[in-house]
Formats: structure tokens, C-alpha cells, sequence
């Protein structure tokens, strides 16, 4: 029965994958996941249209390398290092990163300097997004908080950290910044 169904979608399979690579954008993520007892992944790489769904024993990157190494547009992703080796544009997704800001507060609750620079980051998001929900996501719009976020970051550099927590997350968005400094 899996070998019929195999044989039937595989076409299928094969379009969507041609239009995923041949596209301008790709979501990229992998999750746990447990097939008759035994943990194992599935990656999910989708554009707006599409998605394909792939299963392997392992998080090991050689399944999103793979899939995508002839994928020029722009990719993104989670944090996982796997992406970062691959030859395309990408940028993080932002609702990761908010998830990861927010299990560090709730990690250390009294660190003050991970609280402030949580809250920063907050208030330089809040104009952007509010822009977003009026005039979507035209450049003319978005442009306008280049200033704010050269400000967040200029801050962010100079400032010395005392906790590892806050440490981490300062070394986190600078390589965010020098990683997506061509767009």
C-alpha cells in the first residue's frame, strides 16, 4: 500500500517540490516528533502556497542542506545552525526569537538586565509592527524605523552586560545584525 502511494503522489510531490525551490521565499522548520515509539523529525519547508513535509531519523542539517541547496531566494528560519551554512539570503523568524526572549525572562525572573533589553526590544518592535498592520509590508513604510533599530543596536553594542543570560542574548542580536547586514 505505501509503495502504491508512493508511486501515485510522487509526481505530485515533485511539483510542489520544483515550485518550493523555484520561488522567492521558504519557511524552513523541524519538529519532534515519535512514529511507533521511536523519536524521529520532520522538516516542513513551505512558501505561501505550498508545503512539503520531510521525515528523517535525525535533526541532523544534511536534510535541510540537501533540500535547499539549490534554493536562491530567501530563506526563513529558526536559530538552528543547520540553515546558517546554506548559500541564499535568510533572516530568523521573529516569532522564535520573541519565544526564546520570553522563556529567558521566565528562566530568570529578577535578571533586570535581560527584563530591559526584552522591554527595548519591544518598544522598537511596536511602531513596526503597528506599520505592518496599516500599510503592510512596503519598503516606503518600513524604512522609516532604520533610524530606531541603528539606535537599538548602537545602544546594545556599547552596552556592558553582567549576567550571562543578558550576555547571551546581547551576542545573539549582534550576530543577527552582522549575519543580515547586506539587506
Amino acid at each position: 500500500m505505501m509503495r502504491r502511494a508512493v508511486e501515485t503522489y510522487l509526481h505530485a510531490y515533485e511539483e510542489i517540490n520544483q515550485r518550493i525551490l523555484n520561488g522567492k521565499l521558504i519557511h524552513a522548520d523541524e519538529t519532534h516528533v515519535s512514529v511507533r515509539g521511536k523519536g524521529s523529525y520532520v522538516w516542513v519547508f513551505t512558501s505561501m502556497e505550498e508545503v512539503i513535509y520531510i521525515w528523517s531519523e535525525t535533526r541532523e542539517g544534511h536534510v535541510a542542506t540537501e533540500f535547499l541547496k539549490k534554493f536562491k531566494g530567501v530563506l526563513v528560519s529558526d536559530f538552528y545552525s543547520a540553515y546558517d551554512s546554506l548559500n541564499c539570503p535568510q533572516q530568523k523568524c521573529l516569532v522564535h526569537l520573541m519565544r526564546d526572549l520570553n522563556d529567558d525572562i521566565h528562566r530568570e525572573p529578577f535578571n533586570i538586565e535581560i527584563k530591559k533589553l526584552v522591554h527595548e526590544f519591544g518598544e522598537l518592535l511596536e511602531p513596526m509592527i503597528d506599520a505592518i498592520d496599516r500599510f503592510g509590508l512596503k519598503t516606503h513604510f518600513l524604512k522609516k524605523h532604520k533610524m530606531a533599530v541603528t539606535r537599538f543596536y548602537n545602544t546594545l553594542i556599547l552596552r556592558k552586560y553582567n549576567t550571562e543570560l543578558a550576555q547571551k542574548a546581547q551576542r545573539r542580536f549582534i550576530k543577527i545584525r552582522v549575519s543580515y547586514s547586506h539587506f
